[in-house]
């Protein structure tokens, strides 16, 4: 399988062992964009190079968007619950905005964000021992 259709495609099932290494690439992705946000604010108030921390958010909302919606897949959830948890890092983001516990929130919303598709029923694509 291609690098690129692992990271990127829509398609198919992925387990958890590969769900939980997208994640991370995904949270590598993330903390790009931080960085790249971070260095590019400058104190005078110009935030010229800001543009080179896009592309690491993107890279980091469609990589976790894609592992999220092919684990639920697997799981056998319904296809608006792979929706709902396709647009929530985006919700999280404005919830966390105006949140007075912005760490805990953040906290708990990314963890939950995680973990739940992780825990998510029994992998379609394992074969069940007979008992």
């Amino acid at each position: 399988m291609p690098i690129l259709s692992v990271l990127f495609s829509y398609r198919g099932r992925i387990g958890r062992p590969r769900y939980f290494l997208l994640v991370l690439i995904a949270i590598v992705c993330a903390v790009g964009a931080f960085f790249g946000a971070a260095m590019a604010s400058d104190p005078k108030g110009t935030d010229g190079p800001l543009v080179f921390a896009f592309p690491f958010l993107i890279a980091f909302l469609w990589i976790f968007t894609a592992a999220v919606t092919r684990r639920l897949r697997d799981a056998g959830w319904p296809i608006w619950m792979r929706v709902a948890y396709a647009v929530s890092p985006v919700a999280l983001f404005f919830v966390a905005a105006s949140a007075p516990n912005l760490e805990l929130v953040v906290a708990l919303g990314a963890a939950a964000l995680i973990l739940t598709p992780a825990l998510a029923g029994p992998s379609k694509n394992t074969v069940q021992a007979e008992p």
